[in-house]
């Protein structure tokens, strides 16, 4: 259920940009390239920080 919310909510905002302007949908799609890249970076220090506590707690 959790995942066809999402689904439902990804094709509005997508039909939203869609009907905008191109110059708006240009920098609504560079805002969101620029977003999902920022959440990649944290989730990948995430995961090297909790890589690291794994090994020292080993250790």
């Amino acid at each position: 259920m959790c995942a066809e919310l999402d689904q439902r909510r990804y094709q509005n905002k997508k039909e939203q940009i869609l009907k905008q302007p191109n110059s708006v949908k240009e920098s609504t799609e560079s805002k969101q390239y620029k977003k999902a890249l920022y959440v990649r970076a944290v989730g990948n220090k995430a995961e090297f920080i909790s890589a690291q506590l794994k090994a020292e707690r080993s250790s």
